[in-house]
């Protein structure tokens, strides 16, 4: 049995009859995800904005807390060795802690540009 040029005209009208609101159904679907997926990629890049910024805040905030570790350190560092110039200073007999004393004062003064009487 052949089928005639009419039949397959028949079968093709009832595959569109039943698989066109398949379709639509499926084109439905297809639209929907991609506006969930648009609405998705919105939110996400705005809460990866909002992160980026309150990162950049903790990074400078990690620079600054550096900086005043390391200064503490420095005068941790200079407190130390001022107390070991202290420990030998208070060693010397009282003649030569004021010989060091004026060596000092001498020191201090040529470093500010000051004169003082001799």
């Amino acid at each position: 049995m052949a089928l005639t040029k009419d039949d397959l005209k028949q079968i093709g009208e009832v595959v569109v009859e039943v698989t066109a609101p398949m379709f639509e159904e499926v084109y439905g679907r297809f639209d929907k995800s991609e506006k969930e997926l648009q609405d998705f990629k919105h939110e996400t890049h705005h809460r990866l904005s909002s992160i980026e910024q309150r990162l950049d805040t903790i990074e400078s905030k990690l620079d600054g807390l550096d900086e005043d570790i390391r200064a503490l350190y420095k005068l941790v560092d200079q407190l130390q060795k001022a107390k070991g110039k202290d420990k030998k200073f208070l060693k010397l007999n009282a003649e030569k802690r004021v010989l060091k004393a004026y060596q000092d004062f001498q020191a201090a003064a040529k470093e500010l540009g000051i004169s003082l009487p001799k």
